[in-house]
């Protein structure tokens, strides 16, 4: 789904919940999502959908604050938002275009009105792409959570869990920072992935460069190294070859890479991705796998196991034990 097909879905759903008085200056989008089922479903279709509806909703929640802007305040005129969905869409889709333009040419004395807050987040084997409201766009891997906080002076995310490909708008007066726990990625307009798990934290820079800061002290990356942060906060950096580069992003193709890596760190892979879960005999865990697969394709890969390494694969619900 496009960015702009979103922005009108939303006004539309946003216009008819208006109209049926179920939006006042407070409500929250957990309310409406409990409230109305179809709307619940059709906003779960895509995080698009939701950072497009939490934007709307905050913009139309703060149109009194608008008029501070020269802007028409369409809250104040409550009695012509309820004659027709049409002309509610259309006024909701006014402030967001406003809201957005405001986002663009930010002064440095803005009012509240720029303030921008989501929190997005994908299910096992899921992967969903987010266009943030300066231009800058978040991909989330499978099982990811981010927040995101956006105001005049700053660009915030906080990658809670799971992987990340982050593709940063330029704004030199506005760093975007990233916190990961374990460490915090500061920078102005670049192309990184970051994967907070395990205890440990991997940045991999794709273009311009980034600071990274660890509890043990901080480092510039520019395109093609990584760095590694560990629980006492140690940074450890590494060159990576465009094959590396192309390995560490394959998931937003949809595909995992393996190089000479044991069964059991190849299983821990593929669960990530899948509900059927492989679990992996101590007597096969160190063989070691190469290839590239399909990240949904679990099914495939404990064929090749069967097939072409002659191991023994057992079916429970939802799990397949590998043996000997």
């Amino acid at each position: 789904m496009t960015h702009r097909q979103a922005e009108r879905d939303a006004s539309a759903w946003l216009a008819r919940l208006d109209a049926e008085g179920r939006i006042h200056a407070d409500t929250r989008l957990e309310v409406l999502v409990g409230e109305n089922r179809e709307f619940a479903e059709w906003l779960e279709g895509s995080i698009e959908r939701r950072v497009a509806v939490l934007r709307l909703l905050s913009a139309w929640q703060s149109a009194d604050r608008l008029a501070a802007l020269n802007v028409e305040n369409p809250a104040s005129r409550a009695t012509p938002w309820r004659q027709s969905g049409l002309a509610a869409a259309a006024a909701i889709l006014l402030v967001a275009i406003v809201a957005v333009a405001l986002w663009r040419n930010v002064p440095a004395d803005a009012p509240e009105l720029e303030v921008f807050t989501a929190n997005l987040e994908t299910e096992t084997g899921e992967r969903e792409t987010a266009s943030l409201p300066e231009g800058s766009r978040i991909e989330l891997n499978t099982a990811s959570r981010v927040s995101v906080r956006i105001d005049a002076q700053t660009r915030r995310v906080e990658l809670q869990d799971g992987e990340a490909y982050f593709d940063v708008a330029s704004e030199p007066a506005r760093a975007f920072t990233v916190d990961a726990g374990l460490a915090e990625v500061i920078v102005l307009g670049t192309r990184f992935a970051i994967d907070r798990r395990d205890e440990r934290v991997t940045l991999t820079v794709i273009e311009g460069s980034v600071r990274v800061r660890g509890a043990g002290g901080s480092a510039v990356l520019t395109a093609g190294r990584s760095a590694e942060v560990d629980a006492d906060g140690r940074i450890d950096l590494a060159d990576l070859s465009q094959r590396d580069l192309d390995r560490v992003t394959a998931w937003r193709r949809g595909r995992i890479y393996f190089e000479d890596v044991p069964l059991s760190q190849v299983a821990e892979e593929f669960n990530r991705y899948n509900r059927a879960k492989l679990f992996v005999h101590e007597d096969v865990a160190d063989i070691h796998i190469g290839g590239n697969f399909r990240t949904d394709n679990v099914e495939g890969f404990v064929a090749l196991l069967s097939d072409g390494l002659g191991l023994t694969v057992e079916r429970g619900n939802n799990v397949l034990y590998v043996t000997r």
